[in-house]
């Protein structure tokens, strides 16, 4: 039981309430099977005593005084009811005088043999009386006081054991299946009744999830409504709001810090290029300090380009042309290519390609996906630059990229080679972000044309 209540716990609590509720539904319903197969005779019995009360009464009913002062009973109907004219021997009426133990009226023949009053004493209790006559037969007789004229009788029904036995063997089984249908069917209704009961019951945990589901990095804003929450949950959502505070608030501060910190950055590294360029003797050293700054410069400005697209709040009337961005930067690159003795190219299968982002936005992703190939592939390497309608591919002839670095090669300040000091590891995470928040989508593969890596960008237009 306790395996089975610890691998419970591992499932939904849609699941586990659904179980739950089976469990109970199964005990409860095969306990009414169970107690209706066990007291099915106890049931049959106390059904059959009601049947005698309800002769009696009917009885009663029909009972009236002649004009002769003498009990009589007006059978036209009681005897078509009830058979006391042809199954006298198991069934049968009588009326006795209280005062004076005689039997004034009754249902048997004076003649009959096997009459089913000759084995009952005149006296006994008023109501249900079950007296057993031999280990044989038993016989079932039912009194009840009535009233005739002024004066007191008391009126017998009596009912044979073979009538009674008759009785169960023809109605019991009915009887007893119609209970097993109805069970049945109120267990089935019942688990339909719980299907839908936890459906319900957990639908605002559903829209509780689906909300914290749509709040993202660009929306820190947003907070879970309490319309329509049950009670148990409202705490659990004021804390979570709570923590989106928390969390929004922290995010910013990040941002604030790098946007800051490479502002600040920006002035003293200038200063200090001209510095080395302008005051400083010409030496094998004085070129390696320029580079050293002018990379350290781009890191900063590639820190910024990152916290402008951490911030970016996006224009949906905002277009761009993917063909004339494209041209563009790739004419600006050709230098930094021709110094590696590489071959870029711009392949466009369009004059136009208007796309749901800024031009701003669109400028620094394809710059840096260009530059990240140019400076990643070897000497004497080719890229080129597929431009569609809604899409543009960047593919190269270099190492390409291992599976396992795929998703790697997103985060910041990561570069494949640690060793190597010609990269910040900024560019792919400022692509991601930027495209992110213009609702783009960029794929990682192995370029069929060139051998090397492709990063394609598949734009909203």
């Amino acid at each position: 039981m306790a395996i089975f209540l610890n691998k419970l716990q591992n499932y939904s609590i849609a699941r586990q309430l659904f179980i739950y509720f089976l469990l109970i539904g199964t005990l409860l319903f095969g306990g009414l099977l169970l107690t209706l197969s066990i007291f099915s005779q106890d049931f049959a019995k106390l059904a059959l005593k009601q049947s005698l009360n309800g002769i009696a009464q009917d009885m009663e009913g029909s009972l009236y005084v002649d004009a002769q002062g003498i009990a009589n009973v007006d059978d036209s109907e009681i005897m078509l009811k009830w058979g006391f004219d042809a199954l006298y021997s198991n069934i049968a009426y009588r009326l006795i005088d209280p005062a004076t133990q005689e039997v004034v009226l009754r249902s048997e023949p004076d003649e009959a043999r096997g009459r089913l009053f000759d084995d009952i004493p005149d006296s006994m209790a008023i109501g249900y009386a079950n007296m057993e006559i031999n280990p044989e037969k038993s016989i079932a007789v039912f009194r009840l006081e009535t009233r005739l004229d002024k004066t007191t009788y008391y009126l017998d029904v009596a009912r044979s054991d073979l009538l009674g036995e008759l009785a169960n063997e023809a109605v019991l089984p009915a009887v007893q299946d119609f209970w097993k249908l109805a069970i049945i069917f109120c267990f089935v209704l019942f688990l339909v009744v719980t299907f839908i009961a936890v459906r319900l019951i957990l639908r605002p945990v559903k829209l509780v999830s689906d909300s914290v589901a749509s709040i993202s990095p660009e929306r820190l804003d947003q907070r879970l409504g309490l319309r329509h929450v049950p009670t148990e949950l409202v705490p659990i959502i004021d804390a979570l709001n709570l923590a989106l505070t928390r969390v929004e608030k922290g995010f910013k501060q990040q941002q604030q810090f790098v946007a800051n910190a490479a502002h600040e950055l920006r002035t003293p590294l200038s200063v200090l290029s001209n510095r080395i360029e302008l005051n400083m003797p010409t030496s094998e050293l004085k070129p390696q300090l320029l580079t050293d700054v002018g990379n350290m410069s781009r890191i900063v400005e590639q820190l910024l380009d990152l916290a402008r697209a951490q911030n970016l709040i996006v224009s949906a009337s905002e277009n761009a042309d993917l063909v004339v961005i494209s041209k563009d930067i790739c004419t600006l690159l050709v230098p930094l290519a021709l110094t590696k003795h590489q071959q870029l190219e711009l392949n466009a299968q369009c004059d136009e390609a208007p796309v749901k982002i800024s031009a701003g936005d669109l400028s620094v992703v394809v710059k840096n996906l260009v530059e990240n190939a140019i400076k990643h592939s070897p000497t004497g390497a080719g890229i080129t630059v597929s431009i569609d309608k809604a899409s543009i591919s960047v593919e190269d002839s270099g190492p390409g990229i291992d599976e396992e670095d795929k998703y790697k090669i997103f985060e910041r300040f990561y570069r494949g080679n640690q060793s190597a000091l010609n990269g910040s590891g900024l560019g792919l995470s400022i692509v991601e972000e930027t495209l992110a928040k213009n609702d783009a989508e960029i794929a990682v593969s192995k370029s069929k044309a060139l051998g090397g890596s492709m990063f394609k960008v598949s734009f909203q237009v």
